[in-house]
């Protein structure tokens, strides 16, 4: 019964996911890239980083931001 009554709307409410999930990547990692940020930039991530005792803090400074943009594209696009 609730199939029929929500069917209609189900694209609707994939549109509204992906955008939320999108919004949420690029709000998510673009502070980590932007160097006039509150974390200034991959440096400051990796500074970040490195106290916390992430190994390869430098590598993983890049891949956490470039990930989540790469995740907002793909998010879009499917």
């Amino acid at each position: 019964m609730l199939e029929n009554i929500f069917a209609p709307y189900s694209d609707w409410g994939l549109l509204i996911l992906r955008l939320g999930m999108g919004i949420l990547m690029l709000f998510h990692g673009w502070p980590k890239l932007n160097p006039n940020g509150p974390m200034k930039g991959p440096a400051g991530f990796a500074a970040f980083l490195k106290q916390q005792g992430v190994p390869l803090p430098t590598l993983s400074a890049w891949w956490s931001p470039c990930w989540k943009h790469s995740a907002l594209c793909c998010s879009s696009l499917a």
